[in-house]
């Protein structure tokens, strides 16, 4: 037999209330349809939130890279 317990409560301390958390955030609009981690979900890397990002980064780097060449 497993027993398991789980003990919850309201904060009512001065930054509790004055710092809430929101129990649930809505993903900005660029961010939807996008997953941290779409593998998980046997999507492509084009399905991850950070996949533009990435895509500029490894960009700005091959010229970088190409300008350091041509020296």
């Amino acid at each position: 037999m497993k027993i398991s317990w789980q003990v919850t409560g309201i904060r009512k301390d001065a930054f509790a209330e004055a710092n809430r958390i929101q129990v649930e955030v809505d993903k900005p609009d660029v961010e939807r349809g996008k997953y941290l981690h779409p593998e998980a979900y046997e999507l492509g890397e084009e399905y991850d939130i950070h996949y533009e990002q990435l895509k500029r980064m490894e960009e700005v780097h091959e010229k970088s890279s190409r300008k350091m060449e041509q020296r």
